[in-house]
């Protein structure tokens, strides 16, 4: 069993709370996902102690057995989860690039998580994970504004130009600023997209299906689209009503991969 704890220090207002707590537990789910291609551990309170700081400890239970092809999952991977949630956590610090069981949502929210701390707020956000099978030492980590600037380096939008990005739109939030979220169809990656009120019922029409949106494409580093403000938005046919046979192609044009991984390879220069 592993055990994950959340330390806040300061002027503790409700809202900072729910962000917190919130923030934790989809840096959890994000790092569950690419341990375990799913859901496998349940996170419990199993602490509480209130005042400033506030202390609050969660421990891992499986949800059930799970198993992958290619391999078999030990039955309890809080560890795992819980530890490599601290060691990316620790690596953001020093600014040694992306962890690589983190996804864009979850450098994203170990950000917000950063963010927290303010002048006359959160004075300061720490992170303890504990391995109660191995040691009862834990690991602490105090997340400061280098974590931040770190996600920024990697995933914070550096170049913009006109084009177009295409992806599942999903996400639409609507409280102040007017945005969705597409994920992009090649690589996967979390895209922000402002809009402006005329085309909410158009979005809004459009949610969890495939779109093109069009507008100043923001990218980061590494050139994968980060940020769109969106001038159009055009839906795309679902995948099943798309053609299913295609004569006079070569049919071993990207030698057996699929398109998305041979875009990627090509992109790398591996291909």
């Amino acid at each position: 069993m592993y055990k994950i704890t959340l330390k806040l220090d300061g002027e503790i207002t409700l809202e900072a709370f729910r962000q917190a707590i919130g923030n934790l537990l989809q840096v959890l789910r994000e790092v569950d996902e690419a341990v375990s291609g799913g859901r496998s551990v349940r996170w419990k309170l199993a602490d509480l102690r209130r005042g400033s700081p506030a202390i609050l400890t969660w421990a891992g239970e499986p949800r059930r057995r799970r198993t992958r092809k290619d391999q078999a999952l030990p039955y309890d991977l809080s560890p795992i989860i819980g530890e490599a949630v601290i060691s990316g956590m620790e690596k953001l610090e020093r600014g040694e690039g992306r962890p690589r069981e983190f996804s864009d949502d979850a450098l994203d929210a170990t950000a917000r998580l950063a963010y927290l701390r303010r002048p006359r707020g959160i004075t300061s956000v720490a992170i303890m994970g504990e391995n109660s099978e191995r040691t009862k030492e834990r690991k602490t980590l105090a997340l400061t504004e280098r974590v931040a600037a770190a996600v920024n380096d990697i995933i914070g939008p550096k170049h913009s130009a006109i084009g177009s990005v295409e992806g599942t739109l999903q996400a639409i939030h609507s409280h102040g600023e007017l945005y969705f979220a597409i994920y992009d169809s090649v690589w996967g990656s979390r895209v922000k997209c402002d809009i402006p009120q005329e085309l909410k019922p158009k979005a809004l029409a459009a949610f969890d299906q495939r779109v093109i949106v069009r507008g100043i494409v923001s990218t980061d580093a590494a050139g994968h689209p980060r940020h769109v403000k969106v001038q159009e938005i055009q839906e795309l046919p679902k995948r099943d009503q798309l053609p299913q046979s295609l004569r006079g192609i070569d049919a071993d044009y990207t030698a057996g991969l699929d398109v998305s991984t041979y875009v990627k390879k090509r992109w790398a220069g591996d291909a």
